[in-house]
């Protein structure tokens, strides 16, 4: 099992070099560390003859896991790392793709606006020309108000970052 995570793993690093970040094969990585901290509890269970002390550590590894991909915010990261991608292309293999899916990044939502917003400026003419009108008509779109109980994190973001500056344009 240890040897076919770890195979998963290097594929899912091989494909995300090639092609980029998405959320999820962002996900797929978290599942696969999750994966590999279970096995690891099992084996040290196994090991020490404990298996009626496996419950706690695996839900404490799930809890730290979901907790890590909420803290690190999906959109965000996979925005950052897709138009690092575009700005540092000497990082990448010589046969990755190394055009910028603008199309997807706005489909992530308001917690991919901040880094597309912040970053926009450093992108080369063509990515950039992309970028502004679609984040722009994106912005517009999320206008919406909404209750206290629909509040959160990557919202408040996108709206204080963003938006000003769709609005000005």
């Amino acid at each position: 099992t240890a040897a076919v995570l770890a195979s998963a793993a290097y594929r899912m690093a091989l494909y995300q070099q090639a092609y980029g970040w998405t959320e999820l094969r962002l996900y797929t990585f978290a599942a696969i560390g999750l994966l590999g901290a279970a096995l690891a509890i099992f084996a040290w269970a196994v090991i020490a003859r404990r298996m009626d002390y496996v419950l706690v550590p695996l839900v404490a590894a799930a809890a730290g896991a979901a907790l890590a991909v909420n803290v690190i915010s999906p959109s965000d990261y996979v925005a950052r790392r897709n138009i690092e991608r575009v700005l540092y292309p000497a990082s990448l293999p010589e046969d990755a793709s190394p055009g910028l899916d603008v199309r997807y990044l706005v489909s992530l939502g308001e917690g991919a606006f901040p880094a597309l917003f912040e970053l926009a400026d450093r992108l080369p003419t063509p990515e950039r020309s992309a970028v502004l009108p679609a984040l722009r008509h994106a912005t517009l779109r999320s206008r919406v108000a909404e209750g206290w109980q629909s509040w959160n994190l990557d919202r408040a973001r996108a709206r204080s970052i963003v938006l000003p500056a769709g609005s000005a344009g």
